[in-house]
């Protein structure tokens, strides 16, 4: 025998059962109308405001661009980097190519500067006699007492020259010393005149010895001695220095003969073997001299100017 519970759901299975058929008929069922035409009503009021509250955030990102954008920018052109880049671009590869083949070209086409002619005995002569015109033509102009005032600049007298223009000048030299320092004077006198560093040097520097520019040269070009602790002399051994009322290392004996007429007194050298030391008095007759070293050539091997007793010293501090 069959259950009956097993046949009711057999017959629900089957689709048969009443139960079913109300199921079927139900499911169908959907919402009203009016339900739905609410609910869209609804969904369009609340659209358009959406919209309107996006489209400030284009108009607001722009503003804020230009906000931060602007100054950085300006900041940015005021750096020297900026405008040297901006106003003078590179030249492209091929016009620099053409400006440099342009320049080397140029630079064959040049014909090469002759070298300076040597001067002869004539035209140191020649000079000779022209400096010693132009320096008579200023004295008579001038008055007495004004040639040595002519050398010295009264800025020299009273203050030494800045150590910045002395590579670019020869210090002042005279029968009075050596730019604002004078013979007599003491050692710092000398060591500010010359505004660089001097060494000391001899074997009794207390009595005799010499400043020499620093570093050490072989020849020093210029040395200082002092005699008891006072400015005595100073020794020329290079051409860069011109002795008063002219006269260089190198120059013969007929330019001195010009230069100093009538005030050179000759003496034997007495280490030299056909040398001789040429005396020049100062035109003023003043105590300091003069003295120039012949070698057996006749040309000026070297020259000092001094006051006695040290500027007689034929053998230095030695």
């Amino acid at each position: 025998m069959t259950d009956p519970d097993d046949r009711e759901l057999q017959t629900y299975l089957d689709g048969d059962h009443p139960l079913r058929a109300r199921y079927r008929a139900e499911s169908g069922e959907t919402p009203p109308p009016a339900l739905d035409d609410a609910i869209l009503a609804q969904a369009r009021a609340a659209a358009p405001r959406r919209r309107a509250r996006r489209r400030w955030a284009v108009p607001l990102g722009l503003a804020a661009t230009l906000v931060i954008g602007l100054p950085l920018g300006w900041q940015l052109w005021q750096t020297p980097e900026a405008q040297v880049a901006f106003t003078a671009p590179p030249a492209a590869p091929a016009q620099a190519d053409a400006m440099a083949e342009a320049g080397v070209v140029a630079d064959r086409a040049a014909p090469a500067a002759p070298p300076p002619a040597a001067k002869t005995g004539d035209d140191r002569t020649r000079m000779a006699l022209s400096q010693k015109r132009e320096r008579a033509d200023a004295e008579q102009r001038a008055g007495p007492g004004a040639e040595v005032e002519a050398r010295v600049p009264q800025a020299l007298m009273s203050a030494p020259a800045p150590m910045a223009s002395r590579s670019e000048a020869l210090p002042v030299i005279g029968y009075h010393g050596f730019g604002p320092a004078r013979f007599g004077d003491d050692e710092e006198a000398v060591r500010i005149s010359w505004g660089r560093p001097l060494e000391k040097s001899g074997s009794e520097p207390d009595h005799c010895a010499y400043l020499l520019p620093e570093p050490r040269q072989a020849p020093p070009g210029i040395a200082f001695m002092l005699v008891d602790g006072r400015f005595a002399r100073y020794d020329i051994d290079t051409p860069r220095y011109t002795a008063p009322g002219g006269g260089v290392v190198g120059d013969d004996t007929a330019t001195l003969r010009i230069l100093h007429e009538g005030r050179i007194e000759v003496q034997p050298h007495k280490y030299v073997d056909g040398g001789a030391e040429w005396v020049v008095t100062p035109p003023d007759g003043g105590t300091a001299r003069l003295i120039f070293e012949i070698d057996a050539q006749g040309q000026v091997s070297r020259w000092r100017v001094g006051v006695p007793p040290g500027v007689y010293y034929v053998e230095g501090c030695s």
